[in-house]
């Protein structure tokens, strides 16, 4: 919406946030002698607040071309069945960083606002609970404009008449708010679980994972976040890959072993593989391959696929020497040593030192193990 556009005597549909930005950009395109479009069908991801409804109501050329005004509560991002997110790159700043009491406050508002957006969507009112251990009660006020917000929001939706009320059919969840002070070393530490690794060591933007030809050793980690190349193949990791679903969550060595073993079951199963090793398959068999092998053809894509994206980040895992550097990573977060002993303080500074001047341990592996 903030790029320039040329006039067109056709009406527009807008789907938009209903931030001051996103209305002025509106208001910019019909209040001029030549508005951009004929009518305009205006759709928010959540409530307008009364101070961009009062500057849309106040520019009557655009209220004479509005033709539909919906509030539709999805202002956030659902990248998986169970995760979302609400893209605010700039959260952590302002919140722990914020210059004044009120720059705070307009942040915990739109997260609250966001929030409220995901709950009416999801039908649920949950107990909301927070924790009394994060910076300067910032968990505190949080849940505090969440209650106000999302008890003003669900008696707006019950007065209305699309009949909106919880889910019946499930018991009332529990929202628990904790910020990142209470655990600010988890996302400095290597994780060794395959979506994990995946995210850490393979360049991914969104559901696009991009492979690289294997690693050689005069690669550092910047190479291989760099721009894709033309030796870069993307792959999608969704949650339309039933592979992906089972894997990603488990260690990458459990997840090297399991799908090898998977994809032999797979071709010990398959008439297909079957037919290719068998000299004295009969025409029924022939036939049943034929009509089995679109689906032997996906599924033998999406095992190698999963076995090129395994192998590929154990590559960058041997290259920049990660088992040695999660060994004292866990050494030094939890103050036990894999034996379950205390960690000696002296030992533990000698092989930070060591670390650090390895030649082949990577730049940015040396800074997550200092921070």
């Amino acid at each position: 919406i903030q790029k320039k556009r040329q006039k067109m005597e056709l009406p527009a549909i807008y789907f938009i946030t209903p931030c001051q930005a996103s209305v002025d950009f509106l208001i910019g395109d019909f209040n001029s002698k030549e508005p951009k479009y004929e009518k305009a069908h205006l759709f928010f991801t959540s409530h307008v607040q009364t101070p961009e409804m009062d500057a849309i109501s106040a520019c009557q050329p655009l209220v004479k071309k509005i033709k539909t005004f919906l509030e539709m509560n999805v202002d956030f991002i659902a990248f998986e069945s169970r995760v979302f997110s609400f893209n605010r790159p700039n959260a952590i700043p302002k919140i722990y960083f914020h210059d004044t009491i009120q720059s705070l406050g307009a942040e915990l508002l739109q997260q609250s606002q966001q929030l409220v957006s995901l709950l009416t969507t999801l039908r649920e009112v949950p107990y909301i609970r927070y924790s009394s251990q994060g910076k300067s009660g910032v968990c505190k006020a949080l849940a505090n404009y969440l209650e106000k917000d999302l008890l003003a929001a669900t008696k707006q939706l019950q007065a209305s008449d699309d009949g909106w009320k919880p889910d019946e059919y499930r018991d009332r969840g529990t929202l628990l708010i904790i910020d990142r002070s209470i655990d600010p070393v988890a996302p400095l530490m290597h994780e060794y679980t395959f979506q994990a690794m995946v995210n850490d060591l393979l360049p991914v933007k969104g559901e696009l994972c991009y492979l690289k030809t294997p690693p050689t050793e005069e690669k550092t980690r910047e190479d291989e976040r760099a721009p894709k190349s033309e030796e870069e193949a993307a792959v999608v990791l969704s949650e339309d890959d039933n592979l992906w679903i089972e894997f990603r969550h488990k260690h990458i060595g459990e997840v090297l072993h399991s799908v090898t073993e998977k994809f032999r079951e797979f071709k010990g199963l398959s008439k297909v593989a079957k037919i290719q090793s068998d000299d004295k398959s009969t025409m029924k068999d022939m036939l049943q391959a034929m009509k089995e092998m679109p689906m032997y053809k996906s599924t033998i894509k999406k095992y190698h696929k999963h076995m090129s994206i395994a192998q590929e980040c154990m590559g960058i895992f041997d290259l920049h020497q990660l088992k040695n550097l999660g060994e004292i990573e866990q050494d030094m977060a939890t103050g036990v040593s894999d034996d379950g002993r205390g960690i000696s303080l002296k030992q533990t500074k000698s092989d930070l030192v060591k670390k650090c001047q390895n030649p082949d341990i990577d730049v940015l592996d040396k800074l997550r193990l200092l921070l």
